[in-house]
């Protein structure tokens, strides 16, 4: 598992890179340390970095970044974020060890 996250971190960043919304020194450092906090067993961490990047670079590639379109893209975003949450709760359930 956490090397499928290792490898999604490593497109996103590789994307971004590519469409130049961040230097290749930059990218670079970022894949290190996350792939630093996934060797500590701090993978949540690393979750957490690699989808608020994946959803920066999806806002600013879209036009998202200017405040009408983001102001129109926001609800929608934290409604989908919450159905989201939602299943994950109902199809956790029954895989829980107890």
């Amino acid at each position: 598992m956490n090397f499928l996250l290792i490898i999604g971190a490593f497109i996103t960043l590789f994307q971004a890179m590519a469409k130049g919304y961040i230097g290749i020194e930059k990218g670079t450092l970022l894949l290190i340390f996350m792939i630093f906090l996934t060797a500590a067993r701090v993978s949540v961490i690393v979750k957490l970095i690699a989808t608020c990047l994946a959803i920066y670079f999806f806002a600013k590639e879209y036009g998202l970044m200017i405040p009408a379109n983001l102001k129109a893209f926001t609800p929608s975003f934290f409604q989908l974020c919450l159905i989201m949450l939602g299943c994950y709760i109902m199809f956790r359930g029954p895989f829980v060890r107890r």
